[in-house]
Formats: structure tokens, C-alpha cells, sequence
């Protein structure tokens, strides 16, 4: 037969061991919510990588265009000049040329 105390014993080592698998519990619980962050965390930083990754693609996409813009409007006015300067060679043949039909009618007129 137990005593008293012996049975104040066996509850106190009872609930003991029961805290002890509410702990062990916890603790498991911690870990697998730690875990958890964790795979969060990597998948987020991931995600954020990949959102760099485009903006910075966009970024250079954005400077090639203008400098490809840049590099045309160069051309673009230099290729105005060209025709200005041969068009303004062609008007001075031109008034020239009307110059020398004045002349030849005059002379036979």
C-alpha cells in the first residue's frame, strides 16, 4: 500500500514527465516554425533576387534605347547635313545653269 507521500510522489513525477513532453513538444514545435522561416525567408530573398534581376534587365534595356536613340539622332543629323550641304550644291548649279540660259537668250534674242 502506498503512502501519502509516495502517491504525492508519483503525481509530482507524472506531471514532471508530461511537462517534460509538453516541452519536448514545444521545442519540436519551434524548430519545425523555425524551419518554416526559414524556407520562407529563402523563397522571399529568391523572389526579391528575381524582381532585381528584372529591374536591372529593364534598366539596361532602358540605356541601350537611349543610346541606340542617341546614336540614330546623331546619324539623323549628320545625314541632314549631307543632303543640305548637296542640295545647296545642286541650287548653285541650278541658278548657274539659269544664269547660262539667260545669257544664250539674250544673245539670240
Amino acid at each position: 500500500r502506498l503512502s501519502v507521500r509516495d502517491c504525492d510522489m508519483q503525481v509530482f513525477q507524472e506531471k514532471l514527465a508530461t511537462s517534460e513532453d509538453q516541452l519536448l513538444l514545444s521545442k519540436m514545435k519551434l524548430e519545425m516554425l523555425q524551419e518554416e522561416g526559414i524556407k520562407r525567408e529563402a523563397v522571399y530573398n529568391n523572389e526579391k533576387q528575381k524582381q532585381n534581376e528584372a529591374l536591372r534587365e529593364e534598366r539596361v534595356g532602358l540605356m541601350q534605347q537611349k543610346v541606340e536613340k542617341k546614336r540614330d539622332d546623331t546619324e539623323n543629323a549628320l545625314l541632314l547635313r549631307l543632303i543640305n550641304a548637296e542640295a545647296d550644291k545642286w541650287k548653285h548649279k541650278t541658278l548657274e545653269l539659269h544664269s547660262v540660259i539667260d545669257v544664250q537668250v539674250r544673245e539670240e534674242a
